[in-house]
């Protein structure tokens, strides 16, 4: 979460509690260093990043950029900051409590 409450990155699946998540967070800075940047250009010509670790996806970007300079420039500041991230040891949950909003003139995924 950036310092203003908005979403930066998430896992790209779920865990069951939260000690699953703490040791998989510990995990990730441990081997920050080691971390691929993968760039991807969505059906929306909007740009996605993922990090990878030994070829498997460990984190993702929750929102997409409109250039690809932006998206790498998104993932770069995440590896940079994510070691000095505090981890709050309360736990937030976030789900969508209403069906995502139709947007005019795209297509609904």
């Amino acid at each position: 979460m950036s310092a203003n409450g908005r979403g930066l990155a998430r896992g790209p699946v779920g865990y069951p509690d939260v000690g699953s998540v703490q040791d998989a967070v510990h995990h990730l800075l441990a081997r920050i260093g080691q971390l691929e940047t993968v760039l991807r250009l969505t059906p929306e010509y909007r740009w996605w990043w993922a990090l990878h670790l030994d070829g498997v996806p460990v984190v993702q970007s929750i929102g997409d950029k409109d250039r690809r300079v932006r998206c790498e420039h998104a993932a770069q500041k995440f590896l940079d900051l994510a070691p000095e991230a505090g981890i709050d040891p309360v736990p937030c949950t976030f789900r969508r409590m209403h069906a995502a909003p139709l947007l005019v003139g795209r297509a609904r995924p």
